[in-house]
């Protein structure tokens, strides 16, 4: 143990500068995006800074990384330390230590900064806390780390990581193309983040035991094949049948036969009948009357996925798991073309299977819209020029209705409210910056002291239901294209 805290004081000294720079660029970055955050006065110059903020904290991540790993580079055989009674374990130690403390902590305290400068508490979303320095560690800086460990200066550094990412970038584009509507399984995430984090930090524990540098870059190209097969495989169901059924596993049918799927014969209603969704890929839209039924009335669904399987003239076709758009009395999808001109013109048998999440109110929160009140996800909302912009940290990504009543002829609260309609937010993941910001589209604006009610819904329940249609003919049902 002592020998890491020597060579971690000795990197820190050696690197002071770089570690000024990196915590400077940081801090200007927190002082620049509060004030592009909206329900403040826009900015374009602003805005430019924090673009090139952005490009310099990501660049001085890598240089700052690298030249830790190469004060004492594992690559070839003429360093100092070799000289030095340097055990291989205590030297990764240091390198990690390093990495963390004057990498990943001064990141993680400008996302506190930022949050408490939003007006909200930075370890009230624990689990969301987690999740986001979790995610930073293993991109960037275990990719980052084990790149170093294979070069010896920061220029080959940059070459390496030029060609993964042109290469990563390349292949999953190709892997992907055409595929936009497949589902990706809920597991995901999870396991791959596990799976290569794991392999990951294999290579680094071996580079740093042996210093076989070619074996070590031979295993990052096997690692980031393999990551790539499992991308095509499991994130757009690549791997066909197998991968479909381990998605179908996660789904269970209700026992009680509540919610279920309804097809009513006959024509898709007129207001429903949109314009394709997708054509450019080789890819249309079809949208079924199928009413989904039997939920309670307080319920949602989330994420709905179908898939289906053709059968006609003694072909069979089954498709893989595919986003599903759902209304009060239709069922979209998009299918093939290929598949859907050969099944078009004659009668065909349907099984469909549907999945979704239902998720069912957690949280009441009524208040008063001000210049700045409480808002759902432990955040808060602004009101600026009758507009609510709402605030949560982290990204949450939880579904959240919000009613609001408002004066439809102006602000002086003798006009009988109105109701300004609905909107649901779905906040995502920010990117370096740890405040999401979603601004709500009423069909009135709001005053100030008039009402709002937020409801966030949580408590997710998978489900899977089956529909059997014994006859169809798809080509009534094709959107307008």
């Amino acid at each position: 143990m002592t020998q890491v805290v020597l060579i971690f004081w000795k990197d820190a000294r050696c690197l002071w500068r770089h570690v000024g720079v990196y915590v400077l660029l940081l801090a200007a970055y927190t002082w620049a995006v509060p004030q592009t955050w909206p329900g403040n006065t826009p900015n374009s110059f602003l805005g430019l800074f924090v673009t090139v903020l952005k490009i310099l904290i990501m660049a001085s991540n890598f240089v700052l990384i690298t030249s830790a790993l190469h004060q004492d580079r594992l690559v070839g055989e003429t360093q100092f330390w070799l000289t030095r009674p340097y055990d291989w374990r205590s030297l990764l130690g240091a390198k990690l230590l390093f990495v963390l403390v004057c990498v990943g902590l001064p990141y993680v305290l400008m996302n506190w900064a930022l949050v408490l400068a939003a007006g909200m508490n930075p370890l009230a979303p624990k689990v969301d806390v987690a999740a986001r320095c979790l995610s930073y560690v293993l991109v960037p800086l275990l990719p980052l780390t084990v790149i170093a460990a294979v070069t010896d200066n920061l220029a080959r550094a940059f070459t390496l990581m030029a060609v993964v990412l042109v290469t990563w970038a390349g292949l999953l584009q190709f892997a992907f193309s055409g595929q936009d509507a497949r589902m990706s399984p809920p597991f995901e995430s999870p396991v791959l983040g596990t799976l290569f984090g794991t392999l990951l930090l294999a290579i680094l524990c071996y580079q740093f035991a042996t210093r076989r540098t070619t074996h070590s870059r031979i295993a990052i190209a096997a690692t980031l094949a393999l990551f790539l097969l499992a991308i095509f495989g499991f994130d757009r169901q690549g791997f066909g049948a197998p991968v479909r059924a381990l998605i179908r596993h996660h789904y269970d049918v209700p026992a009680s036969g509540s919610p279920r799927l309804t097809f009513s014969p006959g024509p898709v209603p007129y207001d429903e009948r949109s314009e394709d969704l997708e054509l450019r890929r080789g890819l249309l839209e079809v949208k079924l009357p199928i009413r989904l039924e039997g939920l309670p009335s307080d319920a949602k669904i989330r994420h709905p996925n179908v898939a289906v399987t053709l059968v006609a003239n003694g072909a069979h076709v089954a498709l893989p798991w595919v986003n599903a758009s759902v209304t009060e009395n239709v069922v979209g999808f998009t299918l093939p073309k290929a598949v859907f001109d050969r099944f078009s013109g004659s009668g065909t048998s349907l099984h469909l299977e549907f999945i979704a999440d239902e998720i069912r109110p957690t949280t009441t929160q009524q208040v008063i819209a001000a210049n700045r009140f409480p808002g759902p996800l432990h955040g808060n909302c602004i009101l600026s020029t009758g507009k609510v912009t709402c605030r949560s940290a982290y990204g949450a990504a939880r579904q959240i209705h919000v009613e609001v009543l408002t004066h439809p002829a102006a602000c002086d609260g003798k006009s009988p409210a109105i109701s300004a309609g609905s909107w649901h937010l779905d906040i995502p993941a920010g990117g370096l910056d740890p405040v999401a910001n979603e601004t709500l589209v009423l069909q009135r604006p709001v005053c100030a002291g008039e009402p709002l009610t937020f409801t966030e819904y949580g408590s997710s329940q998978p489900f899977r239901l089956i529909l059997d249609i014994p006859e169809i003919r798809l080509r009534d049902y094709r959107t307008p294209g």
